[in-house]
């Protein structure tokens, strides 16, 4: 072995050994936490794997429970990449410093898509298939077909997971074909539940494997392969990349002065071009589009169904079309973090610009909601008035809540392609407090949808008040945003 090849080994090693316990330093005690609950996640996916089989015997005794469990799972694996491209950001490996040492960028980009299947989400996914492997599959066959379907279902996460590698380059370079793809993915995946095309799919891969033929997993391994490949491409090719999405910002603003303006519009202004200047940040408005057909889609199924699941799944992405805005947007200003304490400009002005554009992508949300419910099914009474609640508790509370808490939370968040790989950070403070804090926004509203009547009522006075408290909230939001502007400016200065 070469002189090269030893340096080569030895930095990749390297790079492992110190991707994995990178983040020792800093909120430690949250980090333990959020790796105790990630293990009792797995834990608990496990079990539910376990006792999948036994309690579909239960509930349909008349269907073969295992075509239906194998059925489940290849419709959520294909979900899966699409997911997996809104949830995932970057590796959370520091690239940039490893790019000095004598490794190429095709043995790093290497590294980087094969440590990719060990994010968090894919080991949940791998729990419940782990536990429905344990409990119904090796005690009831052969060895070698057990052990075939345990590799099938890993050879179909890891497709999984660099589909979704591929996904999300497209998701911060070209929005616009990562929106056709997930539509036309979800359209794809409900014609291929409708028309049968599920159940071709298990008997060709995990019934087949069950019955000793393995030609499903020798064509599911060259898939792998292919979907390997231009994820590999993309993910080299933005190892080069180090420049702004965005070109040298114009002068015109010196020439023609905007400060005759009132604050709050003159920062409406400047946040809406930021938020349209850069790709990375125009995919939110797509994603309110998106986030408003799944809801509605959960919502047309909780209301035929009279269910609870669907219901505690649709309202959180009614709400996540405009609370993602409003987590995140101070990390963006970084550009000009400077003059958010500078120019003679309130911190009301600030925050009452945010909450006008949080307005704006919540109508865009709840527009899309509306016209997938007319598509798919009958807009009545009921339906608007739902979707109405939902919509005033929103801007009229959920909105406000979390701009008052946005400074306490923010890190800064680099807006050019070496994002993707340079794995700068956390994306939030406090994640804890910050999931805790979504949850509590989220679950009133939940309930008061299933309970209806009552429940509906204080929903809506709720939303109402808040509408009617405007003015306190943004004195709130200056205050808390004053008291927290040095740690605040800190994090945005921070590389």
């Amino acid at each position: 072995m070469s002189l090269h090849d030893l340096r080569r080994y030895r930095a990749l090693l390297l790079l492992w050994f110190i991707g994995g316990f990178r983040g020792s330093s800093g909120h430690s005690l949250e980090r333990w936490g959020l790796r105790l609950l990630h293990v009792v996640g797995v834990a608990f996916t496990m079990l539910l794997g376990g006792l999948l089989e036994p309690a579909l015997s239960r509930v349909l005794p008349g269907m073969d429970p295992l075509s239906l469990v194998h059925r489940l799972l290849l419709a959520w694996i294909l979900l899966w990449p699409f997911l997996l491209s809104l949830w995932q950001r970057r590796p959370a490996l520091p690239v940039r410093p490893w790019l000095l040492l004598p490794v190429s960028h095709t043995w790093l980009a290497h590294v980087l898509q094969v440590l990719s299947p060990l994010h968090g989400g894919n080991a949940l996914l791998a729990g419940f298939m782990l536990g429905y492997w344990l409990r119904s599959l090796v005690l009831s066959h052969a060895w070698l077909p057990a052990m075939g379907w345990l590799l099938m279902a890993l050879s179909l996460l890891t497709a999984a997971q660099w589909t979704a590698n591929l996904l999300r380059a497209l998701r911060f370079t070209r929005p616009e074909a990562y929106v056709l793809i997930w539509l036309s993915g979800l359209v794809g995946l409900g014609l291929a539940g409708m028309y049968g095309g599920l159940t071709w799919l298990a008997r060709h891969t995990f019934d087949a494997i069950l019955t000793g033929r393995f030609t499903g997993l020798t064509g599911l391994i060259a898939l792998n392969g292919l979907f390997y490949v231009p994820a590999f491409l993309l993910t080299r090719r933005y190892l080069y990349v180090d420049h702004l999405f965005m070109s040298r910002a114009p002068t015109t603003s010196t020439v023609h002065s905007r400060w005759s303006r009132t604050p709050t519009r003159f920062m409406v202004w400047l946040q809406w071009r930021l938020l349209w200047r850069h790709r990375v940040t125009r995919l939110l408005l797509y994603l309110t589009v998106l986030f408003g057909f799944m809801g509605s889609v959960q919502l047309i199924n909780a209301s035929r169904q009279d269910a609870l699941l669907p219901l505690f799944l649709g309202v959180p992405f009614l709400i996540l079309g405009s609370a993602q805005f409003l987590l995140s947007v101070f990390g963006w200003q970084y550009t000009h973090a400077d003059g958010l304490f500078t120019w003679p400009l309130p911190g009301r002005a600030l925050a009452g610009s945010l909450l006008w554009l949080a307005f704006v992508l919540a109508s865009l949300t709840f527009l899309s909601a509306v016209g997938t419910w007319v598509l798919l099914a009958r807009l009545d009474a009921e339906v608007l008035t739902w979707l109405g609640v939902s919509y005033v508790y929103l801007t009229g509370f959920v909105h406000p809540v979390l701009i008052w808490q946005a400074p306490v939370h923010t890190v800064r968040i680099e807006l050019h392609p070496h994002a993707l790989t340079s794995g700068a950070g956390n994306t939030y403070r406090r994640p804890l407090r910050l999931i805790s804090l979504v949850l509590i926004l989220i679950g009133p509203a939940a309930l008061g949808l299933w309970v209806g009547g009552y429940g509906l009522l204080l929903l809506a006075l709720v939303g109402i008040a808040g509408l009617l408290l405007y003015p306190h909230w943004l004195r709130l939001c200056e205050t808390h945003l004053t008291h927290h502007k040095y740690h605040l400016l800190a994090h945005l200065r921070t590389a």
